[in-house]
């Protein structure tokens, strides 16, 4: 398991903790959220497992979208999805019926223009990605 831990750049204490999963693990691990700077972390409930967090820019300054890859509502495929309302509710941005990212290690949103993230691919280079 590899942890990611992204913080909030709008919002000072609010840290995300994702873990992405082994290749020979089968069971994911949810999206975790602290309001009190990772003092205590709590499951986002929306979420049923979580590979990669990242933000992006939002609607303004203030807040920031939230893009992860895993699985949410029950998918038993991972997809990217946005979350416009900080992980309240998800939006699938990806099909996961096509291998769109084999080998994803790393994902990364753009701060300076909204609905922009990238995907690093282990050893395929990086993948840019707009929604609308």
């Amino acid at each position: 398991m590899r942890p990611a831990i992204v913080s909030n750049p709008t919002k000072q204490n609010d840290v995300w903790m994702s873990f992405a999963r082994n290749p020979q693990e089968v069971e994911g691990n949810k999206l975790y959220h602290s309001t009190d700077g990772g003092k205590t972390f709590n499951p986002i409930a929306s979420v049923d497992t979580c590979e990669f967090i990242t933000f992006g820019k939002g609607d303004s300054d203030k807040k920031p979208y939230v893009y992860i890859f895993g699985r949410v509502a029950g998918e038993k495929k991972d997809a990217m999805y946005i979350s416009k309302n900080m992980g309240q509710t998800w939006k699938r941005i990806s099909n996961p019926q096509v291998q769109q990212f084999p080998g994803i290690t790393w994902l990364e949103g753009d701060m300076r223009q909204s609905n922009l993230v990238y995907a690093g691919l282990s050893g395929r280079g990086i993948m840019a990605g707009e929604t609308k």
